[in-house]
Order: C-alpha cells, then structure tokens, then sequence
C-alpha cells in the first residue's frame, strides 16, 4: 500500500499544495469576503488532490484502498468520547484557560462547518485509513501511532494548536489500531472539537464568576464517576485499550 514511508506522504502532501496554488487564486480572484468559507475550499481542494493522488498510485499498483466503516459498539463509542471530554477538560481547560481567558471571538457558521464536518472527515481518511493503515504495516505499533499523531498534530500550524491535537491524535491512533474501523476515529474527532466549542464557549460566557469554577469542579467529579462506573460495568479503561492495541 502506498505511502510506505514518510517520504512518500511527504511528498504527496507537497503535490497536492502545489496541484492547488492556481485555485487559491481563483478564490482569491472571486472576491469571497468569509476567510473561514476561503480556508474550507481551498481544505477540500487541496486533501481532494492527495486522497485523488494516492488513489490513483495504488490503483496504478494494483492495490484496493479501502474505508472501512463498520458498525460500532455504542457502549465503547461512549466510553471513548468520556475520555475524549477528559482530556479536553483535564488538561487542555487550563490551557485554554491561560491563553484565552480574553478571547470574545465567537465562531462563525463555516468555521464550525469545516471544524466539525470537513476536519473529522477528512482529516481522519489522510491521517488515519491513509497514513497510519500504511505504517502499521512496515513498522511497529507504536512507532506508527507517533508518527501519525505528530505530523496529525503539526498540519494544525501554530504551536497552541499543534500542542493541543498531539494527544488527541495519539488517542485517535491508539483506537484505530485495534479495530481499523474509521467510524470510531471520525466520531470521537467531531467530539473533540465539539468540546473546544463548548469550553470556548464556557470560558467567555462565565469566566471571572463564581460558577466558573465550581461548574469545572463539578464536571471533573461527574466525568471521574462515568469512568468509574464503565469499568465497574463494562470492564472498559484506558490501561486496557493502551494493551489490547
């Protein structure tokens, strides 16, 4: 399967930016005021040429390029998001909380399109059925989890995202080498970034009050108790899921 190695990906991922230089123009030429509606199309335009790309080499080759999206166990589908909010909560909260405690931006209707449709999506056929399927195939585990979740992480561009999409792409990784089910890996990245809506959201509204606190109290506890309560139940944890992959 094509990319085996990260020079290939690499290059591909070169390709296709430079395959999408002349439609930046055309969108620069047709005069579309919303940046986030520009950065959607110019997104879709430039991952349509390296899924196009990467198709076509392993077509050429004689080797089927699959999706596969199977039907899901709701009861681990939710454990998963738990720790997806977890780790937004745990210990991305503070972060946000140092960073962007003065940030009154409010997200507009095409950036929580590309953040929750195109992103999960996308993002998760390149970086997961694309790159991490091709390197557990040639190296370890492990070595391909990291390797996927780092460049996943730095795509993001500025270092307060590529700080914040490190774990999550681990985590991703981590799933999607135990079943190669994307199903799992698109949902659990729309939780991801709903969450960041959510948190933003509860940063500007209730920042400074004397619930801010107590509702981030509170939802450690109640979050902490799920847990619990899905080991207890269900035998799920996170310590299980690091070994069965």
């Amino acid at each position: 399967m094509f990319p085996k190695n990260i020079v290939q990906f690499l290059f591909i991922c070169f390709l296709s930016l430079l395959l999408s230089v002349p439609f930046s123009y055309l969108v620069t030429a047709a005069k579309i005021k919303n940046q986030n509606l520009q950065m959607n199309i110019l997104f879709v335009i430039c991952l349509s040429f390296f899924i196009g790309l990467i198709h076509l080499i392993n077509y050429k080759r004689r080797f089927s390029l699959t999706y596969k999206i199977k039907p899901f166990n709701g009861q681990f589908l939710l454990f998963l998001i738990l720790i997806v909010w977890i780790i937004e909560t745990i210990l991305f909260l503070p972060f946000r909380l140092y960073f962007f405690s003065n940030n009154n931006h409010s997200p507009d209707v095409y950036l929580i399109f590309g953040a929750l449709i195109l992103g999960p999506v996308l993002e998760e056929i390149i970086f997961r059925n694309i790159l991490l399927n091709s390197l557990l195939n040639c190296c370890s585990r492990n070595r391909a989890i990291l390797i996927s979740a780092c460049l996943f992480a730095l795509v993001h561009g500025n270092p307060i995202q590529i700080s914040q999409a490190l774990i999550p792409g681990l985590f991703f990784g981590l799933v999607y080498s135990k079943n190669k089910n994307i199903a799992y890996t698109i949902i659990l990245h729309f939780f991801t970034n709903l969450f960041v809506f959510v948190w933003n959201y509860y940063l500007r509204e209730f920042h400074n009050t004397s619930f801010f606190y107590l509702g981030i109290g509170l939802n450690a506890v109640i979050s902490f108790l799920f847990l619990y309560f899905m080991k207890k139940k269900h035998g799920y944890s996170l310590l299980k899921l690091i070994k069965q992959t």
